[in-house]
């Protein structure tokens, strides 16, 4: 019994990975965004947000100091670890590629990689910045660079 609940939820998993990847696409095809900024955002975005979503709760639920340490901990930290293993792979992958015997060829888009890393450190350093900001002008602080983010991306995916 238990190894037919372990492929159901195999099988659920794999269905819902397809369903969201699907819908992602079709979101950046309807809002006329770019495959970067479909990769780079949306779909980053949408794979965080049931950390979030628990990290959160932790933080509302959970009282006192040592629960929202925890919680903004794993806010913060989260997006920082996966873009440092994000560039181990790539860097990896292309030294294998480079000096090994491959059939393959390793296409990076340097551009791309370079806007998203830009991207990232400056939302990480004002995230940190904006912890001593009141609630509704960080809200507003981060919706205008939300917004400007998207411009800029559309406009470099159009310029290719």
């Amino acid at each position: 019994m238990l190894f037919v609940q372990i492929l159901f939820s195999l099988a659920m998993v794999l269905f819902g990975a397809e369903l969201f990847t699907n819908a992602i696409e079709w979101v950046g095809h309807k809002f006329g965004l770019g495959q970067g900024a479909v990769g780079s955002i949306l779909a980053a975005v949408g794979t965080a947000l049931p950390e979030t979503a628990v990290l959160m709760t932790a933080i509302l639920m959970g009282g006192g100091k040592e629960a929202e340490q925890v919680g903004i901990g794993g806010i913060l930290g989260a997006p920082f670890l996966l873009a440092t293993l994000g560039g181990m792979v790539i860097a990896s992958a292309t030294l294998a590629f480079r000096f090994g015997h491959s059939l393959y060829q390793l296409h990076i888009q340097r551009r791309a990689y370079m806007r998203d890393m830009l991207c990232f450190l400056t939302a990480y350093v004002l995230s940190m910045l904006l912890k001593h900001c009141s609630p509704p002008t960080g809200s507003a602080f981060c919706t205008v660079c939300a917004c400007s983010l998207v411009h800029w991306i559309r406009r470099s995916d159009d310029s290719r």
